[in-house]
């Protein structure tokens, strides 16, 4: 009993990215479990280096893949000029989306666990992909650093229309902006305790809450 196998289990392409793609997932698992290991760091640093391994890895599959495939590529490409013209155009916003990682990666705007904020959002980055960021959202108000809740998705095409801005934070407390109004004849500095007072009440039901 004999049988053949298909001539496209031998090609060499197809074996190159079958290696290729296991040689990553490998780095990859290797990646993860070092800095498992790893006691000196904290878990957001760890996240950090977690992001940057795997966009890079990444990376590197798009890239190996690509130069595997030029060839193929290529004939396929000259065959198929206005469908790859139209195809350009439809995913106009994919490509201002990988333009901006790179415009990220390359000037260093942010990283994880900056407080950015890109036109009317504002939250902690969580997360760094090819594509977008995710964000721990906090409140829109200035100078407040209180977190909404909600987990936002930002996508890198914003960079070349708003500005990324990244803001100051300290890690040891949460600070939070509001105003006072006080009749111009209120000697202030004889009511300061009574002030403290209130706004320790005021904290001790913002954290009840």
């Amino acid at each position: 009993m004999s049988f053949e196998l298909p001539s496209t289990f031998f090609n060499s392409d197809v074996l190159a990215s079958a290696c290729l793609l296991l040689g990553l997932l490998a780095s990859r698992m290797i990646a993860g479990r070092a800095l498992l290991r790893r006691d000196d760091i904290t878990e957001k640093v760890a996240r950090r280096w977690t992001a940057n391994v795997r966009n890079v890895l990444i990376l590197v599959a798009v890239v190996g893949l690509i130069m595997i495939w030029a060839p193929q590529l290529r004939t396929f490409a000259l065959s198929l000029t206005a469908v790859a013209v139209a195809i350009v155009v439809a995913t106009k916003e994919l490509i201002l989306c990988l333009s901006g990682a790179a415009l990220r990666t390359f000037t260093r705007a942010f990283s994880v666990g900056d407080i950015i904020e890109v036109g009317t959002t504002k939250g902690e980055v969580l997360d760094l992909n090819l594509l977008a960021t995710q964000l721990r959202e906090f409140e829109s108000i200035d100078g407040s650093v209180v977190p909404t809740g909600r987990i936002v998705t930002l996508p890198y095409s914003l960079l070349f229309s708003s500005p990324a801005k990244v803001l100051p934070h300290s890690r040891a407390r949460i600070e939070h902006a509001f105003t006072m109004t006080f009749e111009p004849d209120v000697n202030l500095f004889s009511r300061v305790h009574e002030l403290r007072a209130i706004a320790v009440e005021a904290l001790a039901k913002t954290v009840a809450a």
